[in-house]
């Protein structure tokens, strides 16, 4: 081979790539190189050189964010490795192939999933809106992300323009950016998406950023060697052909010492230094860019190069600043110890600030001389002659400095005669990444296959640029370390594969230069990219990767060759090393000696100039993809133009304006007077004027006036029957009138019936006529309002007034407000009270009146502030009083069985109540009974006082009937029951009854007989208050609605049970019920008080005069204290007044803080509030209108939009009242026999449906008694049921979740409101009733409603979710030996006998699908393939991503659809929307069907 001579600038980078030369041109000759800016890195060859450009924009941008980018891939790469790996062993396998794969029927040409996903695409291309992008960034690191997960680069880009370019997008996270991609990529790209094997996703293939993965990520055939190698080795330059000439700057590099100091291993070029200190010394954002820098961290590495560092910019601001280095003695080793002058001071000619830049700089140096692990002796060897190369690069620049305008481009034949420097520096020459070559030995040579081969002087290299610290040996094998090499290679090898051999070979065909060939064999395949093969025309690379068997890699020299033999070996081993382990160790490289660490580092930064050019044309493909116009550009907020106010003739006519109105209210006040004067001068208003005057109330109409005018609260306490209700309010209401005042009137009434019966009470006396109402005064109640525009007194329900807090919060439209009855404490009373008292504070004209018929004023009084207490005799005749052992004395009543079994019972009774009762036992009964007949005290012991005794009414009826001593209190007979199902029960035995039943006229006369109860019809209501005609005698069956809400005018004997029903909130089950129990001591007197009203009267206690005086309790307990605070906690944030804890803290009696958290989190557990700030929901808005705790009011929600309503209210119904079932082992067989869908409440639904048919059917066979008797039914608990759950029905219909013809309407208020024997039921329509007999739907909707309550298998046993305890299935439940997986509940409760285990109760079968689709909050995570609901509580791996997206995109539409419901539910959801449930109903269809073919 002949030598080749050197070439003008022979610096090539050892990884570049050769192109064949271009045929020699004739040039003229070149000047010397343009001096070189400080901080810039090495210019390219003076043959080619020409002013840098710009960089653009793109490049800037990756220079700018690159690192941050590439961090961010490479975490969320590995985090979704991570997941991938760790999250599906612990995830339920949620096995949806087969449903997704369900066809409805054999005509069918798609399945469901297909049907699914065809939807989605359509709704997801329609809806797509474009939006222009501003940044690249977000979409750049989607791109990294995507490839670096394994798939081809034409779908990565196709996911990120269909992403990245919808509306709103480019605001999102990254990693949610990269979930749609995913989802997009599931939902669009051809063939099997992600499907997993064995838990993992089978085959994601690590591609590299620049090169190709695949659509799915699966792993592909291995192909034979010659075509299985990709990108390895870098080929910068002959890719930075095609880019500009300023990218060709910034990706060359040159570097003549290398700090490795972090895990990029960037290198730090401090050795090409700028000529010209003036052009330093003036940039002033140089030096503030240069500070920042000295802020890294230092480490032992680049303790000598951040030394030169600071004394070059010392030289550079002034020579004399610098350190000056001179000879000394002889060192050991042969070299001079340098000895180092001390610097000077700054001279005077220098600014201030480069003054102080010199004093800091020269501080620092002195910090880092007193480093103990400073090399004083290498550092300022490197620096004598690095000020040397200065000081020549100085002098040459100055000499051939023009002293005008930069000159032309010098010819070849000038720069060939152009004198150079001696010695000549080396800064002219652009020395790349592998620069530094010797002078005197070939640079070039050609090899045997006629390709031209670079020579590298590898020790050349460490000599130029840490001076004469190493020593220039011929050969330099101490330098290289080339044995030390060869065994760490096998060292790591080893270390990372025991039976690993590495082998070295020499390669041959070549003079002057020495290549070397690594050969690595392993046990097991290894992680490597060959280099790609080389196309016709391109260039064979430096270093070519390659691996002719899957366990054999070798590495081979090509292009490039070293000095010695031992310098290419140590080459190829650094080589090696980098490719195969640089990404997962970076602190590799210590291990090497010196030269082969700068060799690692321009390896590094290689792939870095590399990576960064791939980057680009990466962004200029995403540039042109998403049609960016500037990567860089920043949205700037637009100034909204603030409007100049219009002021042209307004503020000349606001005092025309102001007369004009003040006319127009003096206008308006003598209309109502005028009006007033008119009426009140009425006939009828006179008649009645006159009934008014005999009232007690009438008597304190002046004080209550004024105590009203003068007091913005007042307290009146009336007794029963003075004319509280109807008077005050009239009152309130002439004087405003009559003062030609505009106002409006509210008085709250704790029951519908009450508001109505006292609305017409008072229009009469108002003269308005008999039952007309809607004029001057009317009434509001649920799903009925009697309200004009003319109407200024309103008898409204406290619910409506609740509303009106709802929509405005200071009640704007009411002037007065009267809170009737607030002695019954209920739960909206007290919390209206909570309002007043912070409204009060802002309407300073609102008039409160609190009325109340019993002795708690004072109470009252001190919680508003002490507001005034008025008190109202009331007008009753005396009542003789009368208990049970006095009933049963006076009848002679037998009791002929011991009736106390009946406590088992008591579980429906309060629980104070009933072990009270327990404790006094069966001997007390009788104690101080001395004066009773034995027969009595028997009676009296064996009597069960838990039940009512239908028996002893009769004959107390009789008795007062026939008996002369009570014939005279028999004109009016008033019966106090706990609820409408004793009512019907007494009802039918008193019409059956011969002496009551027939209507007709005997001895005894003609009785009418008349229920009274708020679900009665108004017109049938009213037929209880008329007196009864000549020679007829009435009774009248009541609730405690005839305590003090209404009077009946004409009652002369009580009977009371003594007992009545109300809902406590159970703290074991944390569940509300509706029990029984006994009333206080307070509401016996207002029962007794009922029967003086126009006579003295008697009363009959149905208890014992002993539980009246020793064991009842003197006041009700405020609903507050014992219901359930989650439809409080509603209000107070519907009303947005503060935080719960302090507003209901406030209350007149307030709950415990538990109870106030419980709410909330139970609320919040049901998606009535927010998990985040606790913040209402829509959800929570509808929750707040239904009378139901918040599991069972969304139950009925879900019932009306996923079509069984009929099913979802009887549920509740039950739920909130008892089971129809009786106990025993007899009735658990009977129950066992209505089993429905694995769910107690579908039986207890099965059970009902029965019952309904029986009831209803004209033709059957059997009566309602005997089928009950026969199933061991409840006859009055199922009643119970069906008014609860008409109850139910019409508040649904109230709240806009059930729309009903006039016709349906209608049949609605006769089932309610009827009271004849046979039952009429109403029939929910089937719009909303069609998946009723659906068992997949009904069971999901239960789960859905009840979640978190919800039960998965553990072993053999359950595991309640929320608490992650075990749970048993309650025996008497048809699910104790279920077959499934998970189990929905209503409640738990503590076993009996003292053992701690719990037994979950009302389960049913809840499906995996209704779970992922319906239930909690869910996190996707598309390429590990899972979903966590509610964090870490549930969570489900999939087969693939078809499935998950399946699944995902069907919960979202459902979510849809709900929000739309919830926000506004008297608009009927949309035709998608409609077609997502029939799409739900379908996938459960095929749930079920899966599953029964299993």
């Amino acid at each position: 081979m002949a030598k080749k001579k050197k070439t003008v600038n022979p610096a090539r980078g050892f990884a570049t790539t050769s192109i064949p030369s271009k045929p020699k041109v004739s040039a003229e000759p070149e000047p010397p190189p343009a001096p070189v800016e400080p901080t810039a890195p090495a210019d390219p060859p003076a043959s080619s050189w020409e002013p840098p450009a710009e960089p653009s924009e793109l490049l800037t941008l990756v220079t700018k964010s690159g690192p941050k980018v590439r961090r961010e891939s490479a975490r969320i790469v590995a985090k979704a490795d991570t997941e991938k790996r760790t999250l599906r062993a612990v995830c339920y396998p949620l096995r949806v192939e087969r449903v997704l794969a369900y066809k409805d029927s054999e005509a069918t040409a798609e399945t469901v999933g297909e049907k699914i996903l065809r939807l989605a695409r359509e709704e997801y291309i329609s809806a797509t809106r474009k939006e222009d992008l501003a940044d690249l960034t977000p979409a750049w690191t989607v791109h990294r992300v995507l490839l670096g997960l394994g798939f081809e680069r034409k779908a990565v880009e196709d996911a990120v323009a269909a992403v990245m370019t919808r509306e709103g997008m480019a605001k999102k996270e990254v990693e949610t950016l990269l979930e749609e991609c995913l989802e997009w990529g599931a939902m669009f790209w051809e063939g099997e998406v992600g499907r997993y094997g064995d838990g993992v996703a089978a085959g994601v293939k690590k591609a590299p950023a620049g090169g190709s993965g695949t659509t799915t990520p699966k792993e592909k055939e291995r192909e034979p060697a010659k075509d299985k190698r990709h990108l390895a080795l870098p080929r910068a330059a002959a890719q930075s052909e095609s880019f500009s000439p300023a990218l060709k700057h910034t990706i060359r590099h040159s570097s003549l010492i290398t700090e490795i100091s972090n895990l990029e291993l960037e290198s730090k070029d401090v050795s090409d230094r700028g000529s010209d200190p003036a052009a330093s010394e003036s940039d002033e954002e140089r030096i503030e860019e240069e500070e920042s820098e000295e802020e890294e961290e230092l480490t032992p590495e680049n303790l000598v190069p951040m030394y030169l560092t600071l004394q070059t910019k010392l030289y550079n601001i002034h020579p004399n600043c610098a350190s000056v280095i001179v000879g000394g003695k002889k060192a050991k080793g042969g070299g001079k110890k340098p000895t180092k002058s001390p610097p000077q001071l700054p001279p005077k000619s220098l600014s201030d600030k480069e003054r102080a830049t010199v004093k800091r700089l020269q501080q620092k140096l002195a910090d880092l001389e007193r480093d103990p692990l400073f090399d004083s002796y290498t550092a300022d060897t490197a620096w004598r002659d690095e000020r040397a190369k200065l000081d020549e690069e100085s002098w040459a620049n100055k000499k051939s400095k023009p002293p005008k305008p930069p000159p032309k481009k010098p010819s070849a034949k000038e720069k060939a005669l152009q004198p150079s420097p001696s010695p000549p520096p080396p800064a002219e020459e652009d020395e790349g990444i592998m620069g530094m070559l010797f002078d005197g030995p070939p640079t070039e040579e050609q090899a045997a296959a006629g390709e031209n081969v670079a020579i590298r002087n590898f020790e050349e290299a460490l000599v130029s640029t840490t001076a004469s610290w190493a020593q220039k040996g011929g050969k330099g094998k101490a330098g290289v370390g080339a044995p030390a090499m060869r065994k760490l290679v096998q060292e790591i090898c080893k270390s990372r594969d025991v039976n690993a051999k590495a082998r070295f070979d020499a390669v041959s065909g070549t003079s002057f230069s020495n290549r070397s060939k690594l050969t690595i064999t392993w046990s097991s395949s290894v992680e490597i990219e060959p280099t790609p093969p080389v196309q016709e025309g391109e260039a064979q690379p430096d270093v070519l990767v390659s691996r002719p068997q899957e366990e054999v890699t070798v590495f081979e020299m090509k292009k490039l060759a070293a000095a010695t033999a031992d310098q290419a070996d140590g080459f190829i081993v650094t080589y090696a090393l980098h490719k195969l382990f640089a990404k997962k160790e970076e602190k590799l490289y210590l291990r090497l000696p010196t030269v082969w660490r700068n060799v690692w580092a321009e390896l590094v930064e290689e792939d870095k100039n590399r990576s960064e050019a791939e980057e680009v044309k990466a962004l200029e493909k995403l540039q042109e993809l998403l049609k960016v116009e500037s990567p860089l550009a920043e949205e700037t907020a637009s100034k909204q133009a603030i409007p100049t106010p219009q002021i042209d003739g307004e503020q000349a006519d606001a005092p025309e304006r102001k007369y004009k109105a003040a006319y127009e209210q003096y206008m308006e006040s003598e209309d109502i007077k005028e009006g007033w004067e008119r009426r009140r001068n009425s006939p009828a208003f006179l008649q009645m004027e006159h009934y008014r005057q005999t009232l007690p109330m009438w008597s304190f109409r002046r004080q209550v006036i004024e105590a009203v005018e003068a007091n913005p609260v007042v307290v009146l306490s009336g007794e029963t029957g003075c004319g509280k209700s109807t008077q005050l309010p009239t009152f309130l209401l002439e004087h405003e009138l009559a003062s030609g005042r505009a106002c409006k009137i509210y008085c709250t009434q704790p029951r519908r019936i009450s508001a109505i019966s006292l609305a017409r009470r008072v229009a009469e006396e108002m003269g308005e006529g008999k039952g007309r109402v809607g004029g001057l005064v009317g009434y509001s109640i649920r799903l009925e309002n009697m309200v004009t525009d003319q109407t200024r007194l309103v008898y409204a329900t406290t619910g409506i007034v609740m509303r009106m807090l709802e929509r405005s919060t200071e009640l704007a439209d009411i002037s007065h407000l009267i809170l009737d009855e607030v002695h019954e404490r209920s739960i909206e009373s007290d919390f209206l009270m909570i309002v007043l008292k912070r409204l009060l504070i802002k309407r300073k004209d609102l008039k409160v009146v609190l009325m109340s018929a019993t002795v708690d004023a004072q109470k009252f009084s001190d919680y508003l502030g002490g507001a005034p207490v008025l008190k109202v005799p009331g007008r009753t005749f005396p009542v003789q009083e009368y208990y049970l052992e006095d009933a049963i004395e006076t009848t002679d009543f037998k009791v002929e069985d011991d009736a106390r079994g009946g406590r088992s019972r008591k579980s429906d009774w309060d629980d104070n109540d009933a072990d009270l009762d327990i404790d006094s036992g069966s001997g007390n009964v009788a104690g101080g009974l001395q004066n009773y007949r034995p027969e009595t005290r028997a009676a009296l012991s064996r009597i069960d006082q838990y039940r009512i005794p239908y028996e002893l009414i009769l004959k107390l009826l009789e008795t007062i009937a026939t008996s002369p001593q009570y014939i005279e209190y028999s004109k009016a007979i008033l019966i106090f029951l706990p609820g409408w199902g004793e009512i019907r029960r007494l009802n039918d035995m008193i019409l059956g009854h011969p002496m009551f039943g027939s209507h007709g006229r005997h001895s005894t006369g003609g009785w009418l007989v008349y229920p009274l109860h708020s679900s009665i019809a108004s017109e049938d209501q009213e037929q209880a208050f008329v007196v009864p005609p000549p020679g007829m005698r009435k009774i009248v069956l009541a609730t405690n609605i005839a305590e003090t809400g209404i009077t009946i005018p004409d009652i002369t004997a009580v009977i009371d049970s003594g007992k009545h029903k109300e809902m406590r909130f159970d703290e074991k089950r944390q569940l509300s019920r509706l029990i029984e129990t006994f009333v206080s001591r307070a509401n016996a007197k207002q029962r007794r008080g009922r029967a003086g009203r126009v006579q003295p009267g008697i009363c009959f206690h149905l208890f014992t005069r002993e539980r009246h005086g020793n064991w009842m309790s003197d006041q009700q307990t405020p609903e507050i204290m014992r219901l359930s605070l989650q439809d409080l906690v509603l209000r107070v944030k519907i009303c947005k007044l503060g935080i719960v804890e302090e507003v209901l803290g406030s209350a007149l009696d307030s709950p415990t803080p538990r109870n106030i958290r419980r709410a909330v989190e139970s609320l919040v557990d049901v998606k009535a509030l927010t998990s985040q700030d606790e913040g209402l929901t829509p959800l929570g808005r509808q929750l707040a209108k239904l009378p139901l705790d918040v599991y069972l009011g969304k139950l009925v929600l879900l019932g009306s939009i996923f079509g069984c309503l009929d099913a979802a209210l009887t549920m509740a119904a039950m739920l909130s009242s008892k089971s129809p079932f009786l106990t025993g082992s007899e009735a658990d067989r009977a129950r066992f026999a209505f089993k429905r869908g694995d769910s107690d409440l579908l039986t207890g639904y099965n059970a009902y449906c029965a019952w309904r048919r029986v009831c209803s059917s004209k033709t059957t066979n059997i009566t309602e008694a005997e089928f009950c008797r026969k199933n061991y039914i409840s006859p009055r608990t199922m009643s119970g049921i069906e008014d609860l759950k008409g109850q139910l029905t019409a508040a649904m219909v109230d709240a806009g979740f059930l729309f009903l013809t006039p016709s349906e309407r209608q049949a609605l208020n006769h089932t309610r409101y009827q009271t004849y024997r046979r039952r009429n039921f109403f029939i929910v329509p089937d719009a909303y009733n069609h998946n009723s007999s659906n068992d997949g739907i009904c069971n999901v909707v239960i789960g859905a409603a009840f979640y978190p309550k919800l039960l998965a298998k553990d072993g053999k046993g359950w595991r309640n979710i929320g608490s992650e305890k075990g749970v048993k299935i309650h025996r008497s439940s048809v699910n104790t030996d279920a077959d499934c997986e998970w189990l929905a509940y209503y409640g738990i409760m503590q076993a009996g006998g003292g053992k701690k285990t719990y037994d979950a109760h009302e389960t049913g079968r809840m499906e995996e699908m209704g779970i992922a689709v319906l239930c909690g909050e869910a996190e996707w995570k598309m390429f590990p393939g899972v979903v966590a609901i509610d964090g870490n509580r549930i969570r489900f791996s999939f087969g693939d991503w078809k499935s998950l997206i399946a699944v995902k995109v069907l919960r979202n539409r459902l979510a849809e659809a709900l929000r739309a419901a919830w926000k506004n539910p008297e608009k009927e959801l949309s035709q998608s929307q409609r077609a997502w449930l029939a799409m739900f109903q379908e996938v459960m269809e095929g749930v079920v069907k899966v599953r029964e073919k299993n």
